[in-house]
């Protein structure tokens, strides 16, 4: 392995026809980004046979290439992450904020295909950003089934707002109610079969069942959780929280600018919806839960603040059940009766 070029990152900017990548070769300056060797293929089997044969021509070593980094484009990108395989390092898909803002401090305030690309491929070489771990076949179909539901949940209550609006034709209110109708079957028929992967994976089904066992937390909450994290034995506590958005901001500045902290609400907003109403209902019927707010509450937090702080427990506390595959204990931490 050459000692000169050991480390070079590739950085692709997926589109639905093509890819542009571009090559982070070390001894390329940050500030020579314009400068980094880039090609376009197309995004099949075919195009990665390209740009194998162009990389063998620029004298690229496969084996001194660190990894691939690639923006997170939902289906897009991991399609590409599949179709690389392992053929030219680990793929690390990294959230588009940070080589947005990798990019700004270069200097980069254009956007186009090649100018992301050559970003990528210096924030992995500077970054080195971990690999995106492969989720199970079943994670994957879980994750379309639980999306698709939710758009059709979307469209059942707005149907239903519409209904409740109380139209005068009749023609149009047998309607709403013939769609709403439809739409009801058809959300009992994706979660049925969302239940049905679950339960045909052992993991997947092990792991509901230790989440399931805590008090407020039920088969929807589930579904969406498994469905939108995968395996939560691959995220750091840390890095949970802050994929599904559920960390407090802070916005300060000297002594005249003072707001209150809030949740940033990036990132997984269908995981926070689910979480939202599940932690309503903890906060209701779990005790640990309860005096966890109340707690909260009773050192001034504002009653939204405090369910927030639930939801993010409630997260938390699934993880610690599923990597150590327990049981939750109702009645750990309270005194029992002598």
């Amino acid at each position: 392995m050459s000692c000169k070029r050991a480390g070079m990152w590739l950085g692709g900017d997926v589109s639905k026809g093509w890819v542009d990548v571009a090559v982070g070769l070390p001894e390329v300056a940050t500030q020579d980004w314009a400068a980094l060797p880039k090609v376009r293929v197309d995004f099949d089997e075919g195009g990665v046979h390209d740009l194998l044969a162009w990389l063998s021509g620029q004298g690229i070593d496969r084996a001194d290439i660190g990894g691939v980094c690639v923006e997170s484009t939902g289906r897009l990108s991991r399609r590409w992450a599949d179709l690389l395989g392992e053929r030219l390092g680990p793929v690390s898909i990294v959230n588009p904020m940070l080589p947005k803002a990798y990019g700004q401090s270069l200097g980069i305030r254009e956007k186009s295909d090649w100018r992301d690309a050559c970003t990528l491929a210096l924030f992995g070489r500077e970054h080195r950003p971990k690999p995106t771990v492969t989720p199970l076949k079943e994670q994957r179909q879980l994750r379309e089934l639980s999306r698709l539901y939710t758009a059709v949940q979307a469209d059942w209550q707005a149907y239903r707002l519409r209904l409740s609006d109380g139209p005068e034709t009749p023609s149009v209110k047998r309607e709403l109610r013939a769609m709403i109708r439809g739409l009801e079957a058809r959300l009992k028929r994706l979660a049925k079969e969302m239940d049905a992967i679950i339960d045909r994976n052992e993991q997947l089904r092990q792991d509901a069942e230790c989440a399931e066992s805590i008090i407020g937390v039920g088969r929807t909450t589930m579904r969406v959780v498994l469905a939108e994290f995968g395996d939560l034995r691959t995220f750091k506590r840390n890095e949970l929280v802050s994929y599904a958005g559920l960390y407090p901001s802070e916005y300060t500045s000297g002594s005249s600018v003072h707001r209150q902290p809030h949740l940033v609400k990036r990132g997984g907003g269908r995981i926070r919806s689910a979480l939202f109403m599940c932690a309503l209902s903890a906060k209701s019927k779990n005790p640990h839960m309860r005096a966890f707010a109340e707690r909260l509450e009773a050192h001034g937090k504002a009653p939204m603040a405090a369910l927030g702080a639930v939801m993010r427990k409630l997260l938390l506390l699934i993880r610690t059940l599923i990597v150590n595959q327990e049981h939750y204990d109702p009645t750990h931490g309270f005194q029992k009766p002598s």
